[in-house]
């Protein structure tokens, strides 16, 4: 399901702005869309990407998000504090911060963090078991576990 355009109206095909007090806009959303078909249909969920800057005054920029759809999810397990699949999936949509980030050419902090937006009937987790590195490929040899049910939270 995509969902419609917020108060403020479609911008081009697939961009909206929410709109506040005094039509104000609040966030800009874009939406990525994709052929249909049988496979997508079971396997393609979405994601919504946050992406919040401000620039070195500490003025922040409104909030640019985009859905995007997925098939899978990849989970880096490589990570020391990464023991379970719920340790890869909170490593997963944790905020990370973007260096060289620029806003009217100026050098700028900002932030990317995403989230579930819609679930695919059948959700596909791959675990990163390579690393490359200068040396070439490596496998991850450790255990993850996991429970016989998976939960997910709302955001």
């Amino acid at each position: 399901h995509t969902p419609a355009p917020a108060a403020g109206g479609a911008l081009e095909d697939g961009e909206w702005h929410a709109v506040g007090k005094n039509a104000k806009v609040l966030s800009t959303t874009r939406t990525v869309a994709s052929a249909t078909s049988p496979i997508r249909a079971i396997f393609s969920g979405q994601l919504c990407t946050r992406l919040l800057s401000e620039d070195t005054d500490g003025r922040s920029a409104k909030p640019s998000i985009t859905i995007e759809p997925f098939q899978c999810l990849n989970l880096d397990i490589k990570g020391a504090d990464v023991h379970s699949l719920d340790d890869a999936l909170a490593a997963f949509f944790k905020s990370e911060a973007l260096e060289g980030f620029t806003i009217k050419g100026q050098q700028a902090h900002a932030s990317r963090q995403s989230a579930l937006y819609e679930l695919p009937s059948v959700l596909v987790l791959h675990l990163k078991r390579f690393t490359f590195d200068r040396h070439g490929p490596h496998k991850v040899s450790k255990a993850v576990r996991f429970a016989e049910t998976l939960r997910l939270n709302r955001g």
